[in-house]
């Protein structure tokens, strides 16, 4: 899940969501519909008040390497 993160990260246009990029690279990787829900649940669960998905999946990507 971090490299499908770190790649969302680095690739994610200043004019579309963090959800549509992560969305564009999970079928370009041909990975499933569940693997995506379950990152985004994983990113939305490790988000704070007020933190964008972008904070929260950079911090979920530092967290996994502890």
């Amino acid at each position: 899940m971090r490299e499908v993160l770190i790649e969302a990260l680095d690739r994610r246009r200043s004019d579309e969501t963090f959800e549509r990029t992560l969305g564009k690279i999970v079928r370009k990787r041909k990975l499933t519909f569940e693997f995506y829900r379950n990152t985004m649940d994983a990113v939305r669960s490790a988000s704070k008040k007020g933190e964008t998905p972008e904070e929260a999946a950079r911090a979920l990507c530092s967290k996994e390497l502890e």
